[in-house]
């Protein structure tokens, strides 16, 4: 089972049993279809037929919560169960609880940048989506609370999308100065992790995805990846450990993109840095837990100091991935870190 199907069948189980503890009985195609329809995806159909991106977030943030589709969900709630409107309104309602509580959503950043998802695919989706600003067929609509939905809903351009603008951009950083991310790759071993979990607290800042209103409306998205770097962390010694021990310590820093309503024009307004603790009983979870594979299971991303760009080791076959910088090729590995074999946890 896809990872999105498992998301959304477990989301499915808890609505079943918090609908029977309220008197409403539901069989498992109706609770996907009330998923679907609140969301913002109108339909299981749509569901499976295009493959939509759904993330568990590590928590709803201010000024991102969800929207959803109440207006389409009400009526389709009295479409398939044969209940008045009232009645409907009240389950939607548990249904919004519900998902709520999951912190399940569509990851619309992915569903915006990811090129492997189709163009009809996103267009679909985000036409879906938009109807979740709907109140009324009078035309009542609600201001988005999310940068993708802003982009969907016209009140912000859409970026240049393609992962080679996005590297360019993210080297911009901080801005008249030397760039963080070619220091960075330039002289350490690091790894590219494109649409890393939204659950895990310090990697959830890829998915980012704010519009905020007023005199000064603006819209803010993480650029969908980060960049990992393996670093030895010293001994510890606390209450909890006693006895000194090795930690391993993944670095992370994740670029952020940012647009003005007013000039309509996206650039780069941060990155953020974060670190993932290994061998520690305070670790929420392990790297290992996250990527099987450690490292090794991403690719490795290099800089070059002379054009100032980022590019990836050419095991990616992707059309939208660069692969060398725009320097000639034979100047190419004087810029870059060789790499190193990762660092065992075990060692002293």
């Amino acid at each position: 089972m896809s990872k999105e199907k498992s998301l959304v069948r477990s989301l499915s189980d808890d609505l079943i049993e918090t609908c029977a503890k309220s008197g409403y009985s539901l069989k498992r195609i109706a609770s996907y279809q009330l998923i679907y329809a609140s969301l913002g995806t109108i339909c299981p159909e749509l569901g499976n037929e295009r493959v939509i991106p759904f993330e568990k977030v590590e928590n709803v943030h201010l000024g991102s919560e969800v929207q959803f589709n109440r207006f389409e969900s009400v009526e389709r709630a009295q479409g398939i169960l044969k209940i008045d409107y009232w009645s409907a309104t009240d389950l939607i309602a548990i249904v919004i609880a519900v998902i709520q509580k999951s912190r399940i959503r569509v990851a619309q950043v992915r569903l915006l940048l990811d090129m492997e998802i189709s163009a009809a695919t996103r267009e679909a989706a985000f036409s879906s989506l938009l109807m979740n600003l709907k109140l009324s067929d009078q035309g009542v609509t609600l201001q988005p609370t999310t940068a993708t939905l802003a982009i969907a809903a016209g009140l912000i351009p859409k970026p240049d999308t393609s992962l080679k603008a996005r590297l360019n951009m993210a080297v911009d950083w901080p801005q008249r100065h030397r760039s963080e991310l070619i220091e960075l790759v330039t002289s350490e071993v690091c790894y590219f992790w494109p649409f890393p979990p939204a659950s895990h607290p310090e990697l959830s800042a890829a998915s980012r995805d704010m519009f905020f209103g007023g005199n000064f409306a603006s819209g803010e998205m993480g650029m969908g990846f980060s960049i990992v770097q393996q670093d030895r962390a010293p001994k510890t010694r606390s209450r909890l450990m006693p006895y000194s021990v090795r930690t391993t310590r993944y670095l992370v820093k994740t670029p952020i993109w940012f647009a003005r309503v007013a000039d309509g024009k996206w650039r780069m307004c941060n990155i953020l840095r974060s670190s993932i603790l290994d061998d520690t009983p305070f670790s929420q979870s392990r790297l290992s837990d996250l990527l099987p594979n450690g490292l090794q299971g991403l690719v490795r991303i290099f800089g070059c100091k002379s054009c100032g760009t980022l590019f990836l080791e050419e095991r990616v076959k992707q059309l939208d991935v660069p692969t060398r910088c725009e320097c000639d090729a034979n100047s190419v590995v004087e810029h870059v870190v060789q790499a190193q074999p990762p660092i065992s946890s075990n060692a002293h």
